[in-house]
């Protein structure tokens, strides 16, 4: 395996691990593909850090199922969205939802059930994967969700431009003067300090909600509301 090397805050070296893949585990040595390739891995499993420190504060982490399914969730948002405002989303075939498309040579679902974009999902489904209750399965509910509301913010607010992007994604430009993708990701991170680390899905729509009041003078209530029914 790779590392990747970054500093804390608080000046302290960090190290991820960034593995090779097999494309089946376990079944057969065919050749590996190395995780530093593929930033959506990268993306999220560096959001793991973020969303443990920021939901509950700093001293403990996501605790309970769905709050640990939504931490997977806001993983995989996170890493695709920064991508797309970035303008590197995948332009070889690839799903450009899909989460790990490289690593596991699945172009269309990557690791996951489904792609982000093509999914049937909702919370009626928590524990349908065949194992049971599993935060990655899960985690895909709360993705879809969420996906959908990026889709109905961007079509409230618009798409802007790349140029318009990138200055959103660095920080130049207020997020009331961002497309509706960056607003919808900017409720994502608000809502982190709204709710408690074991929260449940339920809690966290709740928090977007307040964080929607905070942020946006509840300019998006009716939207996130009808999304979420």
């Amino acid at each position: 395996n790779n590392a990747n090397q970054f500093w804390t805050p608080d000046g302290v070296a960090a190290t991820t691990n960034m593995f090779l893949w097999q494309p089946i585990p376990g079944s057969f040595y065919a050749p590996c593909v190395d995780g530093d390739y593929d930033m959506s891995v990268i993306g999220h499993e560096y959001t793991h850090i973020i969303s443990n420190r920021m939901v509950g504060g700093p001293d403990d982490r996501l605790r309970d199922h769905q709050a640990n399914a939504m931490g997977e969730s806001w993983s995989d948002q996170a890493s695709t969205e920064i991508l797309h405002e970035f303008g590197l989303a995948p332009v070889g075939g690839e799903n450009e939802w899909a989460i790990g498309p490289y690593v596991t040579g699945d172009p269309e679902r990557g690791i996951r059930n489904y792609g982000m974009n093509a999914s049937p999902l909702n919370y009626s489904n928590v524990g349908y994967d065949l194992t049971g209750p599993q935060v990655h399965a899960d985690g895909e509910i709360w993705t879809a969700t969420n996906f959908a509301i990026r889709q109905a913010m961007v079509g409230r607010h618009g798409a802007g431009t790349p140029a318009v992007q990138l200055a959103c994604a660095r920080g130049e430009r207020a997020a009331d003067a961002c497309p509706g993708n960056y607003r919808w990701i900017q409720l994502v991170f608000d809502a982190w300090l709204l709710m408690p680390n074991r929260a449940s899905m339920v809690d966290a729509r709740d928090a977007m909600l307040a964080a929607d009041l905070l942020r946006f003078g509840g300019a998006n209530q009716d939207l996130l509301r009808n999304t979420f029914a």
